[in-house]
């Protein structure tokens, strides 16, 4: 900002918990969507249901 605030800014990956999933599974889809999130651009959410 001008007055020199800090504008923070997110990609955030989300991933559901599906049936038979661990915790690796889990992890790897949440962090795929983050990637993808982050190729789209900034403050970006991307979402796995």
């Amino acid at each position: 900002t001008r007055a020199g605030g800090v504008l923070p800014r997110v990609s955030i990956g989300v991933a559901d918990l599906l049936p038979g999933d661990d915790d690796k599974a889990l992890m790897q889809r949440a962090d795929t969507h983050l990637y993808h999130a982050k190729a789209q651009g900034r403050g970006r959410v991307c979402i796995s249901v």
